[in-house]
């Protein structure tokens, strides 16, 4: 290859060589148009390579996709007077191979650096890149102690079949295309000729690993035929005794022969490098001192106590222990795109949230804030944690660009970043996002919090195609809003992602939740509509078990339709596992719990989830609920005032009002608080049968009975709660006509049966046996005082 130093290559003027190697010679280079130095790759200019260069080049092109702080950007690709090129980030640092000396690196350092290599193989493999030829040449450590990870992608296919040291070619042994890379690096299956894939990467990073540990390579030989051979079939040299037993497992794993007993996945190698940077060092030996040694470990240990009692203030382990994901800003200046921050900010929450020892406060709750003016420590203060993460959205074309930072109440900013990829990785990008921001919080917070979000938590759930996670996002954005048109728009979305993709566990799951809520509130007749959930639900967890909605979504349906409580309670207590911040399955519990007549429980769960979502109206108006079915309802009156300060508009805390003045004998105002509630709420059913009862109540019984019988015609042709007919014929005294109703409202599974119990509507008919028959067949105990708590 002639000596290009001096020359220019387009424009791209060539320095200096600082590398060579089998794919070619590396040089610093001047981009003369931005004014920066880059890498320069001269790849080798053999005519009979030229296939396996533009397929090289190719792949240079696709991993120019790659945008990680691990991971060494690949700028440009080009062919000049017949000389072929990668442009690559410069990167100012050591390669890892030679900071290796004959000892090996500290445990604390393999563990920090090999998790950034992990880390790298985590981005690069939700992108569909493999590296093929990781190795420790491969690898930077930068001035500042960050890894970066060159050349992914771009081990070069060739017909050689002759090994050479360095990067080279493998041969196949089954005769077919063979793939460059370094002998020994490679994993068994590749030295067999098989395809390369992630678990090919993690062999790679294990054999890394295990260098960083010792000082040498895994497996030995006089000539590269031997040192294949020892990786083909001979175990690996024993790990020193003084590799911390953490370590030591992640390691031995990595460099199983057989692929499928490897990790299979980076983020499980990433989980458990973190989970040994960690893990607490082993107790060393007691050793006798001389008096001269041990006055210097004192002064020592005085030194450090005064240093950390200086540094104190700035990381204090174990502080943050609550924090709030703030709604993302839209800064795409297209308010259609409003949906991708709501939901980039609803996953991050859910991601976070799986810990019962870290509290993340709720989606409802950050909403309450958005577009707010107050400063950050006041918003911090009133939701009662100790931190916040904040961001942007921005989307243009097929790019999305986000931003965000994690902040402590003194306004500190303890981390921040900037990502960019494609709308089709989204997915990816949401992950990595999560996963540095629990990274930081671990090392802010006790590590046991770190662990759990590192190994439990954030783990990318299977979504199938990622290109269709955008529209799972507006879904569930629209699902939020809760109206019947709301939900239609949710149910399009997740049918198209399931149109394109069965295998979508998530869509299944949003699926699930708009049949519960049309079935719930009437929008669709509940047998039907719980069907549907309760199959969507199924077809979620079959293929994740892990979606805290879902499990709830199972709850709600086997209480109203399977009148099932045993089965309900264990899935709203398996949501809650899953996810112990998912608010909405705590206040569904509470309100199943009060139901029931357990009323002590329910007040405990409702305060549980409003530790997560402070300010949502729902679990607020939740507790007037509770209250109002204690019958205590100058506690309920105040719980719906409190909520309807929040939300004027919220129909149910109007309806809730009304009914808690209903106890109070104050019917007028009842009367007032129910006709706003069907005003917010025109057209539906439901909201028509409480205000006839509640002009019934209020002894306006000519309406109510005009309304009823509207409502009775009505239920001829589309749905109508047989429930709320009843409630009317109670009111108006006609106890025959209400146990007609109550009825035809089991045979149609009613979902408003499940207030049968406690509710206060219902205390004329309690010593009726034909009514205590229906409680045993709705699923609750028929005992002495059941429906009247104290």
């Amino acid at each position: 290859m002639p000596d290009l130093i001096g020359r220019t290559l387009g424009h791209y003027r060539i320095v200096e060589q600082i590398g060579e190697g089998g794919m070619g010679v590396v040089y610093r280079a001047r981009d003369e148009r931005l004014q920066r130095d880059v890498a320069l790759k001269v790849l080798p200019g053999a005519p009979a390579d030229r296939d396996s260069r533009a397929r090289l080049l190719r792949e240079a092109r696709s991993a120019s996709a790659l945008n990680h702080h691990h991971i060494c950007t690949i700028h440009d690709v080009g062919h000049v007077e017949g000389v072929d090129f990668i442009v690559m980030e410069y990167v100012a640092g050591r390669p890892l191979n030679e900071l290796i000396s004959a000892p090996g690196l500290p445990s604390d350092a393999v563990a920090r650096y090999g998790g950034q290599i992990a880390d790298a193989l985590v981005h690069a493999h939700a992108r569909g890149v493999v590296h093929r030829d990781l190795k420790t040449a491969n690898v930077v450590v930068t001035n500042e102690g960050r890894v970066k990870v060159l050349d992914f992608g771009l081990a070069l296919r060739s017909a050689a079949a002759e090994p050479a040291a360095g990067t080279t070619s493998a041969w196949s042994s089954s005769g077919g295309e063979v793939i460059a890379g370094t002998p020994l690096y490679m994993a068994p299956e590749v030295l067999r000729g098989e395809r390369a894939d992630a678990r090919s990467d993690i062999w790679g990073l294990g054999v890394i690993l295990f260098e960083m540990a010792t000082g040498q390579r895994p497996f030995q030989g006089s000539t590269q035929l031997e040192v294949i051979g020892a990786i083909l079939h001979q175990p690996h040299l024993p790990l020193p005794a003084q590799v911390p037993a953490p370590l030591r497992a992640a390691i031995q794993r990595c460099l199983e022969k057989e692929p499928g007993r490897r990790f299979q996945r980076a983020t499980q190698v990433r989980d458990a490098l973190q989970a040994a940077a960690t893990a607490p060092a082993p107790r060393p030996r007691r050793l006798r001192a001389r008096p001269a040694l041990v006055w210097g470990a004192v002064a020592l240990v005085v030194g450090l106590v005064g240093l950390w009692a200086g540094l104190a203030w700035v990381v204090s382990p174990g502080s943050i222990t609550s924090l709030v994901v703030l709604p993302f800003d839209n800064v795409s200046g297209d308010p259609q795109q409003e949906y991708l921050a709501a939901g980039m900010n609803d996953e991050l929450i859910t991601e976070l949230a799986r810990t019962e020892r870290l509290r993340v406060i709720s989606r409802t709750s950050c909403l309450h804030y958005k577009g707010t003016k107050k400063p950050l420590a006041q918003v911090m203060r009133e939701l009662g944690v100790q931190a916040a993460v904040e961001g942007s959205v921005a989307r243009s074309g097929d790019r999305v660009r986000i931003s965000a930072r994690l902040v402590d109440a003194g306004d500190r900013t303890l981390w921040a970043d900037k990502y960019e990829s494609d709308m089709r990785d989204v997915l990816a990008l949401q992950a990595e996002l999560a996963t540095d921001i629990a990274h930081e919080i671990k090392v802010k917070v006790d590590p046991a919090i770190g662990r759990e979000l590192q190994q439990e938590i954030l783990r990318l759930r299977r979504l199938g195609n990622p290109e269709l996670y955008p529209r799972y996002l507006e879904g569930r954005f629209a699902l939020n809003q809760r109206g019947p048109q709301d939900a239609q728009k949710a149910l399009r979305c997740f049918d198209e992602i399931l149109a394109n993709d069965s295998t979508n566990a998530l869509a299944w799951s949003g699926r699930a939740d708009v049949y519960s809520l049309l079935g719930s509130y009437g929008g669709l007749p509940p047998r039907s509509a719980y069907e549907t959930a309760r199959q969507a639900a199924l077809r979620a967890l079959g293929l994740d078990p892990w979606i805290a909605e879902a499990h709830t979504s199972m709850a709600f349906v086997l209480e109203s339709d399977d009148w099932d409580r045993a089965g309900a309670e264990k899935e709203f207590k398996r949501a809650i596992q899953v996810n112990p911040s998912y608010a909405e399955a705590r206040h569904w519990y509470a309100l199943f719990l009060a139901r029931g007549g357990r009323l002590e429980e329910a007040r405990a769960e409702i305060q549980r989830a409003l530790r997560v979502d402070p300010v949502s109206v729902r679990i607020i108006g939740a507790q007037g609920t509770i209250d109002f079915i204690a019958r205590r309802p100058d506690l309920a009156i105040a719980r719906y005032q409190e909520a309807l300060k929040l939300d004027p508009g919220f129909a149910v805390g109007h309806y809730g009002l009304g009914r808690a003045y209903q106890q109070t004998g104050d019917h007028a105002r009842a009367v007032a608080e129910i006709e706003e509630a069907a005003r917010l709420a025109p057209g539906l059913p439901t909201a028509q049968a409480a205000l006839a009862h509640a002009y019934a109540l209020a002894g306006r019984r000519s309406e109510a009975r005009r309304m009823v019988a509207r409502l009775e015609r009505l239920s001829k042709e589309r749905y109508v709660t047989p429930v709320g007919i009843a409630l009317v014929h109670l009111a108006l005294g006609d106890r025959r006509r209400a146990l007609v109703w109550l009825e035809q409202g089991c045979e149609a599974r009613d979902h408003y049966l499940v207030d049968l119990k406690t509710d206060p509507a219902y205390d004329g008919l309690r010593g009726d046996s034909r009514f205590q028959a229906m409680l045993r067949r709705v699923g609750f105990a028929v005992d002495e005082g059941a429906g009247l708590p104290s």
